[in-house]
């Protein structure tokens, strides 16, 4: 069956879904709604996951959390909120003070951490605005706003995860443990551009299910090289593959060139193995390379796409507002558009979630 796509405006702080359908056609709009107000996230960026959260509502909820409000004025709060999917707020809270994630920026995902249904939502920190980072750390948290777990995936030095900024996802992608139970996903965010690159560029799959508040390292692994200068890893989770199992999809970051490559959690060792061919998810419409990436069910045949949204484009540069679903493992497209105009959206970033199955 056909799943929806969503979609988030960085400038016009609206969310949308939008499907799409077969044979190459043009995304539809099916909803769009306001996320956060000017006031609380005055850059308007909005990231977003979708998944079943609240068992009170039919269907799966759209989580959103605030953006990197660098230009705005940092020292914003760092808030989740989840909507049905016709926008109506269902829960809202603060999941960090603003002295640990100054830019207020929030990662989230969605995941089956603690068992059956409803999903939890996992949080990622934001990075810098130029002075200092935040901590570091990821957090697990229900609906109704209660912190499960919390750790610092990276350390914030300078050769590891300077900024603080931490990509999530969550997925059950070591079925040899706990069957059913999702692993956390994390990648780190973008280094410092002046001091080389410096960053490490690792993928890291985490179990926090059944530990009081830590979590515990399963695998870990180096993604890209000088292709992706800066070694931000954005990253999604999906059966692309569609054995069954989960898979760890991951992106270029700002700098890169915009490829994507597919990897698979090891149990004999704490490795990644890479499966079918990494390869550029976008050209040089996406001019600062940055890849954000989901993953969903879309065409109707076994296993998850791969859905991409162009990254930020800096002033005076064409915007992108390009969105594309392609098979994960060969890089064939599934539906492709652009959700909004450069007049709606200059800086042409999109932020994309996929409903799985």
């Amino acid at each position: 069956m056909l799943k929806e796509l969503l979609r988030i405006t960085v400038v016009a702080i609206a969310a949308c879904l939008i499907t799409a359908a077969p044979a190459h056609a043009v995304l539809t709009l099916l909803n769009q709604f306001t996320a956060f107000g000017v006031a609380g996230n005055p850059d308007g960026e909005v990231n977003v996951a979708m998944g079943n959260v609240d068992n009170t509502n039919p269907g799966d909820e759209i989580v959103t959390g605030t953006g990197n409000n660098c230009v705005g004025g940092s020292g914003m709060a760092s808030r989740v909120k989840v909507f049905t999917q016709t926008g109506t707020q269902l829960a809202q809270f603060q999941v960090w003070a603003t002295a640990s994630n100054p830019t207020g920026e929030v990662h989230v995902a969605v995941g089956e951490i603690s068992g059956p249904s409803p999903k939890e939502i996992i949080v990622g920190m934001g990075g810098s605005c130029g002075g200092p980072g935040s901590a570091g750390w990821i957090g697990v948290w229900t609906n109704t706003a209660t912190l499960l777990h919390s750790f610092p995936p990276y350390s914030t030095a300078a050769t590891i995860n300077p900024t603080g900024e931490v990509y999530v996802a969550a997925g059950d992608v070591r079925t040899d443990i706990g069957a059913g139970i999702d692993e956390v996903v994390t990648g780190p965010g973008k280094g410092s551009f002046t001091c080389g690159g410096c960053g490490s560029g690792w993928v890291a799959v985490w179990t926090p299910a059944g530990i009081s508040t830590q979590g515990t390292l399963l695998n870990n692994h180096p993604i890209w090289g000088v292709d992706n200068p800066g070694h931000e890893l954005p990253v999604t989770v999906g059966d692309f593959s569609a054995g069954g199992a989960a898979e760890i999809g991951v992106g270029h970051g700002f700098g890169g060139s915009s490829w994507f490559s597919v990897w698979t959690a090891n149990i004999a060792n704490t490795m990644l193995t890479g499966i079918g061919a990494p390869f550029p998810f976008f050209g040089g419409g996406n001019v600062n390379g940055q890849l954000n990436i989901s993953a969903g069910q879309y065409d109707g045949v076994a296993g998850d796409e791969a859905i991409g949204g162009h990254g930020e484009a800096t002033a005076g540069t064409p915007a992108g507002n390009f969105v594309a679903i392609k098979n994960a493992l060969t890089g064939a497209v599934i539906d492709s558009g652009f959700p909004y105009t450069i007049v709606e959206n200059p800086t042409g970033e999109v932020h994309v979630a996929g409903l799985r199955p």
